[in-house]
């Protein structure tokens, strides 16, 4: 089971396009709380604080978000938004989580051992980035990792290889192709006399 992460919010009056780069400028991130039960709620966020969070407990972790007036919401991040041009976080959205109801979250597929497949002059091919999988919020993973190194050409990983972690499920096709492996082509020598 996984920590709750918590993190103090501000609400935003304004949801302007200048309100919000003006919140941006000023170490901001705009956000939107959301959720079942519960009127979408326009909030901002440090963006550090959010950054630091984010990679100390994972894309999937559950949140206490904290407003000033000491509300406190119980959420899993459900979008991340990124600028395209500035690679950069531009707004994020979270949805209210029951921590004893399941809920649906994609989660990142993580290739191990690729270098090995290299070695033998094998090609990855990976087909998916992740997958959605359904579970109580702190059951889910934050990657899933697949172990390709002893694979050989012609080998493929499908949905329903994946052994998931206790109370996970998917929602994908089992039959859905994750990762398949083919051989290179060698180069031939053509020696002119």
């Amino acid at each position: 089971m996984q920590e709750t992460a918590i993190m103090n919010i501000e609400t935003r009056t304004s949801t302007s396009k200048g309100a919000n780069k003006l919140l941006r400028k000023n170490g901001y991130l705009p956000g939107n709380i959301f959720g079942r039960g519960v009127e979408s709620i326009s909030i901002a966020v440090k963006k550090d604080e959010f950054k630091k969070t984010l990679k100390e407990y994972g894309r999937n972790a559950v949140f206490k978000l904290v407003a000033p007036n000491k509300e406190a919401y119980t959420v899993m991040t459900k979008d991340i938004q990124v600028a395209p041009i500035l690679n950069e976080i531009a707004h994020l959205d979270f949805q209210v989580v029951s921590l004893s109801e399941e809920t649906k979250q994609n989660v990142a597929i993580r290739i191990i051992g690729a270098e090995f497949l290299e070695s033998k002059r094998l090609l990855l091919n990976s087909h998916v980035d992740t997958i959605s999988v359904i579970g109580l919020p702190h059951d889910i993973p934050h990657e899933i990792d697949i172990d390709v190194s002893n694979m050989e050409s012609g080998d493929s990983i499908l949905l329903k290889d994946l052994k998931l972690p206790e109370g996970i499920t998917s929602d994908n096709d089992p039959e859905l192709k994750i990762i398949s492996v083919k051989g290179t082509r060698k180069q031939e020598v053509t020696v002119s006399e």
